[in-house]
């Protein structure tokens, strides 16, 4: 997920989270990781595991900086999940 990560969240989560907010990127994300995960199940050749991954990649990529900046740790922050 090395370079798919960097992509993503060095490019793509300001880029989401500008078009469609804070929220709606989480969602997103959610749902990237949930069809990539439902398309390894059905991965029969390498050839499609590379869509499967890249799904997966974009969720986590998407999810994590939302997850990290909006922690219980820091209430006095705004949830926000640009870079």
């Amino acid at each position: 997920m090395g370079l798919g990560g960097i992509f993503v969240q060095g490019v793509l989560v300001r880029v989401v989270t500008t078009a469609v907010g804070e929220e709606r990127t989480l969602l997103l994300a959610m749902a990237s990781t949930a069809l990539g995960f439902s398309a390894l199940s059905y991965v029969k050749t390498v050839y499609h595991l590379a869509p499967a991954l890249a799904l997966v990649s974009i969720g986590y990529g998407l999810a994590v900086p939302c997850l990290s900046t909006s922690s219980p740790m820091y209430p006095w922050s705004r949830a926000s999940c640009r870079v």
